[in-house]
């Protein structure tokens, strides 16, 4: 795990990209607080790597557990 203090850029996840074939991962998941640069956004489309925050990856699993619940509760 590293710790940047910039925008991940494009590279970077094209590196991740290339990780996640290698290892024959289903995704990978790249964490920034920074941010993304746009052309890292654009080239995590349509693949099968994710970019957010680690504020936003608790918001979004906190919103899928309580709806997970909901429905185990009807």
């Amino acid at each position: 795990m590293q710790a940047l203090a910039k925008k991940v850029t494009k590279l970077h996840v094209l590196a991740l990209r290339e990780i996640v074939a290698d290892v024959g991962a289903d995704r990978g998941i790249l964490l920034s607080e920074a941010g993304f640069q746009s052309g890292a956004i654009e080239a995590a489309k349509l693949t099968n790597v994710h970019v957010t925050s680690l504020a936003r990856l608790r918001d979004t699993a906190t919103a899928e557990v309580m709806a997970m619940r909901l429905r185990e509760s009807l």
